[in-house]
């Protein structure tokens, strides 16, 4: 549990009795309510609008049909979860890396871009070979690609 939570102040986060409440009570977080239309004070707006301008421009740039968002924004992030950066004082360090400690492995996207154009076979690689587009890594099926 953080020790300190930073919301917008949305009726459904800060309501007495939601469970959201609830849960900041019961877990002694210190909850700081930002004030309306001041969206500045939450470090989280730039990230959430950089990842929106990402996934537009990779939108437009491979010509994803917008069905596809929830694939999209999810590549988006996991790709900016491995790119070094400044921001926050990480210093060219990756998120990802400062918070588990470990090197982050990106060989899985280096491979195909979002939307790419890709062969593959059906039924574990004895159907017949078939043509597709890349929606992003799979964490639910076996390492062969």
């Amino acid at each position: 549990m953080p020790d300190r939570l930073t919301c917008d102040g949305s009726k459904e986060q800060t309501g007495k009795k939601t469970e959201f409440m609830q849960q900041v009570r019961k877990n002694n977080i210190d909850l700081h309510v930002i004030e309306p239309e001041r969206h500045n004070q939450n470090p989280c707006e730039g990230v959430i609008r950089e990842v929106r301008r990402k996934w537009f421009r990779t939108m437009v740039r491979s010509r994803v049909p917008r069905k596809f968002w929830d694939y999209g924004m999810r590549w988006v992030c996991e790709v900016m979860q491995r790119t070094s950066t400044q921001a926050g004082g990480l210093n060219g360090c990756t998120p990802i890396e400062s918070v588990t400690g470990e090197t982050t492995d990106i060989s899985e996207y280096l491979d195909f871009g979002f939307y790419d154009s890709v062969w593959y076979h059906e039924n574990a690689g004895l159907g017949e070979r078939l043509l597709g587009c890349w929606l992003g890594v799979s964490y639910r099926v076996g390492s062969s690609m």
